[in-house]
């Protein structure tokens, strides 16, 4: 009876928790982003107001500017300084990229959550078509890992050139499968959703995801398969055999990557 009980307890704190704990994995820093690559006078860090806190992105761009631009959301570890060498590679296929740092990353204020990365998405969506002068039409709408769900929302509510997801979550059920420290279904212990699979049906922008299938913290049949299975436009995929979650270029080679990412957008 005893370990009933306690088995009760602990699913009863687990049906009131939430995958924000576990999803988020921030780092509070300063910035010192590369000029291997971008001249530093080529990459402005920019301060967003969401609500009563400060948020910051960096805005690489050409000069003169160029027509393709990406709204990148990146991961969940750490910070943009992680991330740049990312936004390196973007660049260096022409566009110009705007990415922000959640709430709690990098010089960020606030607390990580699920609904706080959606409303920081929101306001970088804004200062891309508002200050910066992007048309929508021109954007990419990119998100990697955690990124796939500010991604997803904001395509949700703009149409854009595309949305492209690397490596993205299905829902709170996919993270629970990848390692959550909760042995019981996603869906039961998570208050924030996650949900992707549903989300990307009120997407009407044209979509491409990637992901490698020997990904072990978010299985790409139970995330990125089902994501793209669940959209209804026009899209392209590309499985990556034996290639895992974090590090997609390093894995298969930085001018690999980039040639994948031209050859699943060209025309789009």
């Amino acid at each position: 009876m005893n370990r009933l009980l306690l088995a009760l307890c602990v699913l009863s704190m687990a049906a009131c928790s939430s995958l924000d704990s576990f999803v988020f994995d921030p780092k509070q820093e300063d910035y010192h982003f590369s000029t291997a690559v971008i001249p530093a006078s080529n990459a402005t860090v920019i301060e967003l107001r969401v609500g009563s806190r400060k948020v910051y992105g960096v805005h690489a761009f050409h000069t003169p500017a160029s027509s393709a631009k990406m709204l990148y959301f990146h991961g969940n570890y750490q910070s943009l300084n992680y991330y740049f060498n990312r936004i390196e590679m973007y660049w260096e296929l022409g566009f110009d990229v705007f990415a922000i740092d959640y709430e709690g990353y990098g010089k960020s204020e606030g607390t990580p959550s699920e609904a706080a990365i959606l409303d920081d998405a929101a306001a970088a969506f804004q200062v891309a078509t508002g200050s910066l002068g992007w048309r929508a039409s021109d954007i990419v709408i990119y998100g990697f890992s955690l990124g796939s769900v500010p991604a997803v929302d904001q395509s949700a509510w703009h149409a854009c050139r595309l949305l492209f997801l690397e490596a993205p979550i299905g829902d709170a059920d996919s993270i629970a499968d990848g390692g959550s420290p909760l042995d019981v279904p996603g869906g039961f212990v998570a208050v924030s959703s996650y949900d992707n699979i549903a989300r990307i049906r009120s997407s009407q922008n044209r979509l491409i995801v990637i992901q490698g299938t020997a990904d072990r913290k978010l299985p790409w049949e139970q995330s990125g398969k089902r994501v793209y299975d669940a959209a209804t436009v026009e899209k392209r995929c590309r499985w990556l055999p034996g290639v895992d979650h974090g590090d997609i270029p390093g894995q298969i080679g930085r001018e690999t990557y980039k040639s994948l990412l031209m050859e699943l957008m060209a025309g789009w």
